[in-house]
Protein backbone atom coordinates (compact mmCIF):
# COMPACT_ATOMS: atom_id res chain seq x y z
CA UNK A 1 0.00 0.00 0.00
CA UNK A 2 1.37 3.19 -0.77
CA UNK A 3 2.33 5.41 2.25
CA UNK A 4 0.69 8.96 1.62
CA UNK A 5 1.82 11.11 4.49
CA UNK A 6 -1.02 13.86 4.23
CA UNK A 7 -3.63 11.41 4.87
CA UNK A 8 -1.32 9.01 7.75
CA UNK A 9 -1.15 13.35 9.33
CA UNK A 10 -4.84 13.59 9.45
CA UNK A 11 -5.91 10.29 10.87
CA UNK A 12 -2.75 10.60 13.53
CA UNK A 13 -4.63 14.42 14.59
CA UNK A 14 -8.42 12.70 14.25
CA UNK A 15 -7.23 9.65 16.47
CA UNK A 16 -5.60 12.05 19.21
CA UNK A 17 -6.96 15.51 18.99
CA UNK A 18 -7.11 16.16 22.64
CA UNK A 19 -2.98 15.35 23.04
CA UNK A 20 -2.00 16.84 19.53
CA UNK A 21 -3.97 20.17 20.34
CA UNK A 22 -2.80 20.24 24.31
CA UNK A 23 0.77 20.04 23.32
CA UNK A 24 0.48 22.82 20.63
CA UNK A 25 -0.73 24.89 23.21
CA UNK A 26 2.22 24.02 25.32
CA UNK A 27 4.32 24.48 22.84
CA UNK A 28 2.79 27.76 21.60
CA UNK A 29 3.48 29.29 25.27
CA UNK A 30 7.06 28.04 25.39
CA UNK A 31 7.79 29.31 21.89
CA UNK A 32 6.25 33.23 22.91
CA UNK A 33 8.19 33.08 25.87
CA UNK A 34 11.12 32.12 24.78
CA UNK A 35 10.72 34.02 21.76
CA UNK A 36 10.11 37.04 23.02
CA UNK A 37 11.49 36.93 25.94
CA UNK A 38 14.80 36.32 24.28
CA UNK A 39 14.43 39.33 22.91
CA UNK A 40 13.67 40.97 25.49
CA UNK A 41 16.07 39.53 27.67
CA UNK A 42 18.84 40.23 25.34
CA UNK A 43 17.77 43.61 25.36
CA UNK A 44 17.99 43.84 28.99
CA UNK A 45 21.32 42.07 29.03
CA UNK A 46 22.86 44.74 26.32
CA UNK A 47 21.15 47.43 29.02
CA UNK A 48 22.72 46.73 31.96
CA UNK A 49 26.32 44.97 31.08
CA UNK A 50 27.92 42.14 31.76
CA UNK A 51 28.11 42.83 35.79
CA UNK A 52 25.13 44.13 36.80
CA UNK A 53 23.50 41.36 34.45
CA UNK A 54 25.51 38.54 36.32
CA UNK A 55 24.57 40.12 39.83
CA UNK A 56 20.74 39.76 38.55
CA UNK A 57 21.26 36.67 37.28
CA UNK A 58 23.40 35.41 40.87
CA UNK A 59 19.89 36.53 42.75
CA UNK A 60 17.60 34.84 40.28
CA UNK A 61 19.91 31.66 41.16
CA UNK A 62 19.93 31.97 44.97
CA UNK A 63 15.78 32.49 45.01
CA UNK A 64 15.24 29.63 42.27
CA UNK A 65 16.45 27.39 44.60
CA UNK A 66 14.60 28.86 47.76
CA UNK A 67 11.77 28.92 45.16
CA UNK A 68 11.49 25.30 44.99
CA UNK A 69 9.65 25.06 48.45
CA UNK A 70 7.13 27.32 46.78
CA UNK A 71 6.29 23.57 44.84
CA UNK A 72 5.99 21.80 47.49
CA UNK A 73 6.68 18.49 45.36
CA UNK A 74 2.99 18.04 44.76
CA UNK A 75 2.24 18.77 40.78
CA UNK A 76 2.12 15.37 39.60
CA UNK A 77 0.77 14.03 42.11
CA UNK A 78 -2.57 16.53 42.30
CA UNK A 79 -2.76 16.10 38.14
CA UNK A 80 -2.79 12.64 39.53
CA UNK A 81 -5.49 12.81 41.54
CA UNK A 82 -7.51 15.09 39.51
CA UNK A 83 -7.72 12.31 37.06
CA UNK A 84 -8.36 9.47 39.44
CA UNK A 85 -10.40 11.47 41.93
CA UNK A 86 -12.38 13.98 39.89
CA UNK A 87 -15.67 13.91 42.55
CA UNK A 88 -13.24 15.44 44.77
CA UNK A 89 -11.48 18.13 42.52
CA UNK A 90 -12.60 21.31 45.23
CA UNK A 91 -10.77 19.44 48.10
CA UNK A 92 -8.09 18.34 46.07
CA UNK A 93 -7.50 21.79 44.76
CA UNK A 94 -7.72 23.06 48.25
CA UNK A 95 -5.66 21.46 49.95
CA UNK A 96 -2.68 21.71 47.35
CA UNK A 97 -3.31 25.95 47.09
CA UNK A 98 -2.85 25.81 51.54
CA UNK A 99 0.02 23.48 51.00
CA UNK A 100 1.79 25.60 48.08
CA UNK A 101 1.37 29.07 49.78
CA UNK A 102 2.71 27.58 53.29
CA UNK A 103 5.45 26.11 51.39
CA UNK A 104 6.56 29.96 49.65
CA UNK A 105 6.39 31.33 52.66
CA UNK A 106 8.89 29.19 54.32
CA UNK A 107 11.27 29.61 50.84
CA UNK A 108 10.75 33.29 51.43
CA UNK A 109 12.12 32.82 55.01
CA UNK A 110 14.97 30.61 53.71
CA UNK A 111 15.69 33.26 51.46
CA UNK A 112 16.19 35.80 53.98
CA UNK A 113 17.96 33.87 56.72
CA UNK A 114 20.77 33.04 53.56
CA UNK A 115 21.37 36.33 52.48
CA UNK A 116 21.95 38.12 55.78
CA UNK A 117 24.36 34.73 57.26
CA UNK A 118 26.38 35.21 54.14
CA UNK A 119 26.29 38.95 54.54
CA UNK A 120 25.13 39.37 50.86
CA UNK A 121 22.66 41.97 48.94
CA UNK A 122 19.39 41.35 50.79
CA UNK A 123 17.52 43.63 48.08
CA UNK A 124 16.74 41.48 45.04
CA UNK A 125 16.55 37.87 46.58
CA UNK A 126 14.22 39.04 48.82
CA UNK A 127 11.88 40.68 46.19
CA UNK A 128 12.59 37.73 43.51
CA UNK A 129 11.07 35.54 46.58
CA UNK A 130 7.83 37.56 47.60
CA UNK A 131 7.29 36.81 43.83
CA UNK A 132 6.59 33.27 44.85
CA UNK A 133 3.98 33.31 47.42
CA UNK A 134 1.60 34.12 44.08
CA UNK A 135 2.71 30.96 42.53
CA UNK A 136 -0.02 28.93 45.20
CA UNK A 137 -2.69 29.55 42.30
CA UNK A 138 -0.56 27.43 39.48
CA UNK A 139 -3.06 24.89 41.02
CA UNK A 140 -5.44 26.13 38.66
CA UNK A 141 -3.45 25.04 36.31
CA UNK A 142 -2.93 21.41 37.65
CA UNK A 143 -6.87 21.53 37.20
CA UNK A 144 -6.69 22.32 33.24
CA UNK A 145 -3.39 19.69 33.16
CA UNK A 146 -5.53 16.74 34.29
CA UNK A 147 -8.16 17.46 31.83
CA UNK A 148 -5.52 18.46 29.09
CA UNK A 149 -6.70 21.82 28.71
CA UNK A 150 -4.26 23.31 28.65
CA UNK A 151 -5.34 26.43 26.37
CA UNK A 152 -6.91 28.33 29.26
CA UNK A 153 -3.81 28.21 31.54
CA UNK A 154 -1.49 29.55 28.49
CA UNK A 155 -3.93 32.36 27.70
CA UNK A 156 -3.59 33.73 31.56
CA UNK A 157 0.06 33.54 31.31
CA UNK A 158 0.61 34.97 27.46
CA UNK A 159 -1.53 37.94 28.69
CA UNK A 160 0.19 38.07 31.54
CA UNK A 161 3.72 37.80 29.98
CA UNK A 162 2.94 40.39 27.24
CA UNK A 163 1.92 42.77 29.98
CA UNK A 164 5.75 42.46 32.03
CA UNK A 165 7.22 42.76 28.29
CA UNK A 166 5.91 46.21 28.25
CA UNK A 167 6.84 46.91 31.90
CA UNK A 168 11.02 45.67 30.95
CA UNK A 169 10.52 47.62 27.42
CA UNK A 170 9.38 50.75 29.60
CA UNK A 171 12.29 50.08 31.76
CA UNK A 172 15.10 50.14 29.86
CA UNK A 173 13.86 52.91 27.58
CA UNK A 174 13.53 54.87 30.78
CA UNK A 175 16.87 53.93 32.33
CA UNK A 176 15.78 52.43 35.15
CA UNK A 177 17.80 50.55 37.76
CA UNK A 178 18.40 47.04 37.55
CA UNK A 179 16.05 46.49 41.16
CA UNK A 180 13.01 47.39 38.76
CA UNK A 181 14.31 44.27 36.84
CA UNK A 182 13.55 42.17 39.59
CA UNK A 183 9.97 43.56 40.85
CA UNK A 184 8.85 43.21 37.22
CA UNK A 185 9.31 38.98 37.84
CA UNK A 186 7.52 39.28 41.18
CA UNK A 187 4.78 40.96 39.19
CA UNK A 188 4.89 38.28 36.70
CA UNK A 189 3.85 35.95 39.30
CA UNK A 190 1.43 38.61 40.91
CA UNK A 191 -1.09 39.13 37.32
CA UNK A 192 -1.28 35.35 36.91
CA UNK A 193 -2.38 34.99 40.32
CA UNK A 194 -5.23 37.54 40.39
CA UNK A 195 -6.68 36.37 36.80
CA UNK A 196 -6.15 32.71 37.60
CA UNK A 197 -8.38 33.60 41.46
CA UNK A 198 -11.32 35.04 39.07
CA UNK A 199 -11.51 32.14 36.31
CA UNK A 200 -11.33 29.46 38.91
CA UNK A 201 -13.81 30.93 41.57
CA UNK A 202 -16.93 30.61 39.64
CA UNK A 203 -17.04 27.03 39.36
CA UNK A 204 -14.46 25.97 42.45
CA UNK A 205 -14.62 27.39 45.74
CA UNK A 206 -11.17 27.25 46.52
CA UNK A 207 -10.58 28.82 49.82
CA UNK A 208 -12.72 26.07 51.95
CA UNK A 209 -12.91 22.63 52.26
CA UNK A 210 -9.60 21.67 52.76
CA UNK A 211 -8.87 18.02 53.73
CA UNK A 212 -6.30 16.70 56.16
CA UNK A 213 -5.99 13.26 54.80
CA UNK A 214 -5.65 14.47 51.34
CA UNK A 215 -2.84 17.16 52.93
CA UNK A 216 -1.21 13.83 54.63
CA UNK A 217 -1.07 12.24 51.26
CA UNK A 218 0.08 14.82 49.44
CA UNK A 219 3.08 15.79 52.02
CA UNK A 220 4.13 11.84 52.55
CA UNK A 221 4.12 11.66 48.77
CA UNK A 222 5.60 14.61 47.88
CA UNK A 223 8.52 15.08 50.00
CA UNK A 224 10.41 13.02 48.00
CA UNK A 225 9.88 14.75 45.02
CA UNK A 226 10.35 18.26 46.85
CA UNK A 227 13.77 17.13 48.14
CA UNK A 228 14.20 16.06 44.44
CA UNK A 229 13.29 19.37 42.87
CA UNK A 230 15.41 21.34 45.66
CA UNK A 231 18.41 19.08 44.97
CA UNK A 232 17.45 19.09 41.29
CA UNK A 233 17.87 22.71 41.38
CA UNK A 234 20.87 22.84 43.29
CA UNK A 235 22.76 21.29 40.11
CA UNK A 236 21.08 23.89 37.76
CA UNK A 237 21.64 26.83 39.31
CA UNK A 238 24.56 26.30 42.43
CA UNK A 239 26.95 26.72 39.19
CA UNK A 240 25.78 30.45 39.13
CA UNK A 241 25.81 31.04 42.43
CA UNK A 242 29.78 29.49 43.22
CA UNK A 243 30.67 31.53 40.70
CA UNK A 244 29.37 34.57 42.11
CA UNK A 245 30.52 33.94 45.79
CA UNK A 246 34.51 32.54 44.95
CA UNK A 247 34.67 34.37 40.99
CA UNK A 248 32.84 37.81 39.51
CA UNK A 249 29.54 38.90 38.77
CA UNK A 250 30.76 39.43 35.50
CA UNK A 251 31.40 36.21 35.11
CA UNK A 252 28.14 35.07 35.80
CA UNK A 253 26.84 37.41 33.33
CA UNK A 254 29.08 35.49 30.78
CA UNK A 255 28.05 32.05 31.61
CA UNK A 256 24.47 33.14 32.23
CA UNK A 257 24.21 34.30 28.75
CA UNK A 258 25.16 31.05 27.26
CA UNK A 259 23.21 29.19 29.54
CA UNK A 260 20.14 31.13 28.60
CA UNK A 261 20.39 30.29 24.90
CA UNK A 262 20.82 26.81 26.23
CA UNK A 263 17.31 26.69 28.36
CA UNK A 264 15.20 27.31 25.32
CA UNK A 265 16.25 24.18 24.17
CA UNK A 266 15.16 22.46 27.40
CA UNK A 267 11.57 23.00 27.19
CA UNK A 268 11.26 20.68 24.59
CA UNK A 269 11.27 18.01 27.27
CA UNK A 270 8.73 19.98 29.55
CA UNK A 271 6.54 20.16 27.11
CA UNK A 272 6.86 16.78 25.53
CA UNK A 273 6.90 15.03 28.94
CA UNK A 274 3.45 17.15 30.19
CA UNK A 275 1.60 15.94 26.99
CA UNK A 276 2.41 12.56 27.13
CA UNK A 277 2.32 12.00 31.44
CA UNK A 278 -1.66 11.64 31.14
CA UNK A 279 -1.63 9.11 28.48
CA UNK A 280 1.25 7.23 30.38
CA UNK A 281 -0.58 6.91 33.36
CA UNK A 282 -4.06 6.17 31.20
CA UNK A 283 -2.24 2.98 29.32
CA UNK A 284 -0.56 1.87 32.89
CA UNK A 285 -3.71 1.01 33.82
CA UNK A 286 -5.44 -0.65 30.79
CA UNK A 287 -2.39 -2.89 29.45
CA UNK A 288 1.30 -3.33 30.09
CA UNK A 289 1.71 -3.32 25.98
CA UNK A 290 -0.16 0.21 25.30
CA UNK A 291 1.98 1.51 28.75
CA UNK A 292 5.66 0.54 26.99
CA UNK A 293 4.53 1.25 23.63
CA UNK A 294 3.89 4.81 25.07
CA UNK A 295 6.65 5.15 27.06
CA UNK A 296 9.23 3.87 24.02
CA UNK A 297 7.88 6.60 21.91
CA UNK A 298 8.65 9.13 24.72
CA UNK A 299 12.35 7.62 24.66
CA UNK A 300 12.68 7.72 20.94
CA UNK A 301 11.75 11.26 20.58
CA UNK A 302 13.06 12.92 22.96
CA UNK A 303 16.40 10.87 22.60
CA UNK A 304 16.76 12.21 18.68
CA UNK A 305 15.15 15.76 19.38
CA UNK A 306 18.21 16.62 21.67
CA UNK A 307 20.69 15.11 18.79
CA UNK A 308 19.18 17.63 16.66
CA UNK A 309 19.53 20.37 18.70
CA UNK A 310 22.60 19.40 20.24
CA UNK A 311 24.19 19.97 16.79
CA UNK A 312 22.79 23.01 16.03
CA UNK A 313 23.62 24.49 19.41
CA UNK A 314 26.85 23.74 18.36
CA UNK A 315 27.36 24.08 14.88
CA UNK A 316 25.15 28.18 15.45
CA UNK A 317 27.33 28.97 18.48
CA UNK A 318 29.16 31.89 17.50
CA UNK A 319 26.80 32.98 15.14
CA UNK A 320 24.05 33.14 17.88
CA UNK A 321 26.09 34.79 20.56
CA UNK A 322 27.38 37.42 18.12
CA UNK A 323 24.01 38.33 17.07
CA UNK A 324 22.23 38.81 20.46
CA UNK A 325 24.73 39.99 23.01
CA UNK A 326 27.00 41.26 21.15
CA UNK A 327 31.17 41.95 21.90
CA UNK A 328 30.82 42.74 25.84
CA UNK A 329 29.44 38.59 25.67
CA UNK A 330 31.84 37.27 23.07
CA UNK A 331 33.29 34.23 25.80
CA UNK A 332 30.25 32.98 26.26
CA UNK A 333 30.75 31.76 22.52
CA UNK A 334 32.59 29.25 23.67
CA UNK A 335 30.66 28.39 26.62
CA UNK A 336 27.39 27.60 25.15
CA UNK A 337 29.51 24.95 22.90
CA UNK A 338 30.64 23.29 25.81
CA UNK A 339 27.24 23.50 27.42
CA UNK A 340 25.19 22.61 24.31
CA UNK A 341 26.64 18.71 25.02
CA UNK A 342 24.39 18.30 28.01
CA UNK A 343 21.57 18.61 25.62
CA UNK A 344 20.80 14.76 25.73
CA UNK A 345 21.01 14.37 28.93
CA UNK A 346 18.50 16.92 29.94
CA UNK A 347 16.46 15.26 27.84
CA UNK A 348 16.59 11.58 28.62
CA UNK A 349 16.31 12.69 32.36
CA UNK A 350 13.05 14.62 31.71
CA UNK A 351 12.31 10.80 30.15
CA UNK A 352 12.90 8.40 32.64
CA UNK A 353 11.45 10.93 35.34
CA UNK A 354 8.11 9.86 33.68
CA UNK A 355 8.75 6.35 33.84
CA UNK A 356 9.65 6.93 37.99
CA UNK A 357 6.24 8.95 38.46
CA UNK A 358 3.84 6.40 36.66
CA UNK A 359 5.90 3.49 38.66
CA UNK A 360 5.90 5.64 42.15
CA UNK A 361 9.47 5.30 42.10
CA UNK A 362 9.77 9.27 43.81
CA UNK A 363 12.35 7.63 46.40
CA UNK A 364 14.43 6.99 43.41
CA UNK A 365 13.71 10.11 41.55
CA UNK A 366 15.16 11.77 44.89
CA UNK A 367 18.19 9.26 45.11
CA UNK A 368 19.68 9.72 41.72
CA UNK A 369 19.12 13.52 42.00
CA UNK A 370 21.26 14.00 45.17
CA UNK A 371 23.64 11.59 43.69
CA UNK A 372 24.01 14.14 40.90
CA UNK A 373 23.95 17.61 43.28
CA UNK A 374 26.84 15.74 45.55
CA UNK A 375 28.95 15.53 42.43
CA UNK A 376 27.73 18.90 41.12
CA UNK A 377 28.72 20.39 44.09
CA UNK A 378 32.10 19.28 44.44
CA UNK A 379 32.77 19.59 41.07
CA UNK A 380 31.95 23.04 41.07
CA UNK A 381 34.02 23.84 44.11
CA UNK A 382 37.08 22.70 42.22
CA UNK A 383 36.84 23.21 38.84
CA UNK A 384 34.94 26.82 39.11
CA UNK A 385 38.00 27.74 41.36
CA UNK A 386 40.10 26.52 38.96
CA UNK A 387 38.53 27.22 35.59
CA UNK A 388 36.00 29.68 36.01
CA UNK A 389 32.84 29.86 33.81
CA UNK A 390 34.60 26.38 31.93
CA UNK A 391 34.78 24.68 35.02
CA UNK A 392 31.40 25.45 35.65
CA UNK A 393 30.05 24.14 32.35
CA UNK A 394 32.13 20.53 32.96
CA UNK A 395 30.66 19.91 36.32
CA UNK A 396 27.18 20.67 34.39
CA UNK A 397 27.47 18.27 31.79
CA UNK A 398 28.69 15.78 34.33
CA UNK A 399 26.23 16.04 36.79
CA UNK A 400 23.52 16.22 33.83
CA UNK A 401 24.81 12.64 33.40
CA UNK A 402 24.62 11.14 36.13
CA UNK A 403 21.02 12.81 36.70
CA UNK A 404 19.66 11.47 33.78
CA UNK A 405 21.08 7.95 33.68
CA UNK A 406 21.73 7.23 37.67
CA UNK A 407 18.16 5.86 37.76
CA UNK A 408 19.82 2.89 36.93
CA UNK A 409 22.19 2.57 39.49
CA UNK A 410 19.12 1.02 42.12
CA UNK A 411 17.91 -2.11 41.73
CA UNK A 412 14.68 -2.02 41.22
CA UNK A 413 14.73 0.79 38.03
CA UNK A 414 17.81 -1.16 36.74
CA UNK A 415 16.07 -3.74 34.04
CA UNK A 416 14.78 -0.92 32.48
CA UNK A 417 17.62 0.79 31.26
CA UNK A 418 17.82 -2.30 28.56
CA UNK A 419 14.13 -0.90 27.58
CA UNK A 420 15.86 2.80 27.10
CA UNK A 421 18.02 1.68 25.59
CA UNK A 422 16.44 -0.62 22.56
CA UNK A 423 13.54 2.43 22.30
CA UNK A 424 15.68 4.86 21.60
CA UNK A 425 17.58 3.23 18.78
CA UNK A 426 13.84 1.59 17.32
CA UNK A 427 13.44 3.38 14.20
CA UNK A 428 10.27 1.31 14.01
CA UNK A 429 8.68 4.14 15.74
CA UNK A 430 8.94 6.48 12.82
CA UNK A 431 6.68 4.51 10.88
CA UNK A 432 4.42 3.28 13.55
CA UNK A 433 3.91 6.49 15.33
CA UNK A 434 0.99 7.88 12.93
CA UNK A 435 -0.79 4.56 14.34
CA UNK A 436 -1.03 5.89 17.74
CA UNK A 437 0.32 7.38 20.32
Amino acid sequence: MEFNLPTKLTDFYNKHAQIVNNMGWLFFDKVLRMGVGLLVGVWVARYLGVQDFGALNYAIAITAITGVFATMGIESLVVKKLIENPEQETQILTTAFYIKLLGAAFGVIITILYVLISNEQITLPVILSIGTIFTAMDVVDYYNQSRMQAKKTVIVRGISFLVITIFRVFAILNHLPMTYFALIISFEFLIVFIILYFKIKSNIILFRNFDIPIAKDLFKNGLPLLLTGITIMIYMKIDQVILGKIRTNAEVGIYAAAVKITEIVYVIPSIVCASFYPKILKDKTESDFKYKDSLGKLYFILFWLSIIATIILFLMADKIVALLYGVAYIESKSVLKLYSMSTMFVFMGGATGQYLLAEGLTVIFLYRTILATLINLILNLFLIKNYGVFGAAYSTIITYFFGSFGVFFFKKSSPHAKFVLVSIINFKIIKNVFKGL
